[in-house]
């Protein structure tokens, strides 16, 4: 019985682990846009032109120019020596005693491109029997087995982790970007992850 509870409070901690940052961020996300837009209206409002759903859409589009250049300076900020420090002293202080950030963080990295972390795609044989799985290279081992990533589909942040001999991977020239919209998409378009993959085979 007790093993059971500590499996249910294992498992809903790491649940709210997850939700409660996101829900954070939606909501002050929330808050943001719902002032830039109480800040606009009344000068949308204010064109002598137009339906007030022109107006609202003019509102809409100045809302989303406002915050397309704050997200662009605040990235940019981030990316310069003061930002780089700034962040690395947040993340030490507090992210990183967060349950996941760590994980949800080079994971995230990863599938969109934002760092250059070189985890190479890869076409993983589990059981040599031919069929084969997409997966993503985590980690080379001291013996020379790779820690490989398999997402599960649609839900490509999920999946699960094997432990593999090099002879039961084949590496993939594409992104990870590219390879994860297949994998969302339930496999279509899979012919573009071997365009390169092929022409480096051939020569």
């Amino acid at each position: 019985m007790k093993e059971k509870i500590q499996f249910f409070k294992e498992n809903t901690l790491a649940g709210l682990a997850i939700i409660i940052p996101i829900a954070l961020v939606l909501v002050v996300l929330s808050d943001i846009i719902t002032a830039i837009f109480e800040f606009v209206k009344p000068y949308a409002q204010s064109i002598p032109f137009g339906m007030p759903i022109v107006r609202n859409l003019i509102a809409l589009f100045v809302i989303i120019c406002i915050g397309s250049g704050i997200l662009f300076f605040v990235g940019l900020f981030l990316k310069s020596y003061i930002g780089s420090r700034f962040t690395n002293l947040i993340e030490n202080k507090f992210f990183n005693k967060i349950p996941f950030y760590s994980t949800i963080k080079n994971m995230t990295s990863q599938l969109t491109g934002a760092e250059n972390i070189e985890n190479p795609a890869v076409e993983i044989d589990i059981y040599n029997n031919g069929v084969k799985k997409y997966g993503i290279i985590m980690e080379k081992l001291e013996d020379g087995r790779f820690v490989v990533f398999t997402p599960f589909i649609p839900m490509i942040s999920l999946g699960e982790v094997f432990i593999v001999e090099k002879e039961q991977i084949k590496v993939l020239k594409v992104s990870l970007p590219r390879i994860m919209n297949v994998l969302a998409n339930y496999g279509i378009d899979s012919k573009s992850i071997y365009v390169n993959t092929n022409k480096n085979n051939k020569t």
